[in-house]
């Protein structure tokens, strides 16, 4: 099945962009355009992967990404923040796993989703026959 990728984004034209990007692509995409739908979205969605931007109504990109990484079950969830705006150093301490500056071009997108989503070498077990 394929990967389920929510974009948090309040700009349709904006969201439509990235979720036809993400679509061709070959993932599964949800929305929600508004700050205060997006944590409870994630809860009931688990998706794979947040693209979030950090303007948003409601609530803002910063303060989701803040409570996704304070939430020990969504913690784990990879998050790409977009925005016109000039990426912080601490991104990472700011609940961010990724940054996109927009505009930004749909195959770095597309890149960043995949390796963000691809299994981890730790995510598999190796078998030692002694």
């Amino acid at each position: 099945m394929a990967k389920l990728v929510l974009i948090v984004e309040d700009n349709d034209d904006h969201a439509f962009f990235i979720e036809t990007a993400l679509q061709h692509s070959g993932y599964r995409v949800a929305r929600v355009a508004d700050g205060l739908a997006a944590l409870p979205a994630v809860r009931s969605l688990r998706p794979e992967l947040v693209v979030l931007d950090i303007s948003l109504p409601g609530l803002t990109g910063w303060e989701i990404a803040r409570g996704l990484s304070a939430d020990r079950e969504l913690s784990q969830i990879p998050v790409i923040g977009v925005s016109s705006h000039h990426a912080p150093v601490e991104m990472a301490s700011r609940g961010l796993t990724s940054y996109l500056r927009k505009p930004f071009d749909t195959r770095h997108l597309v890149a960043e989703a995949n390796r963000l989503t691809r299994p981890r070498a730790d995510d598999s077990w190796d078998y030692i026959v002694a």
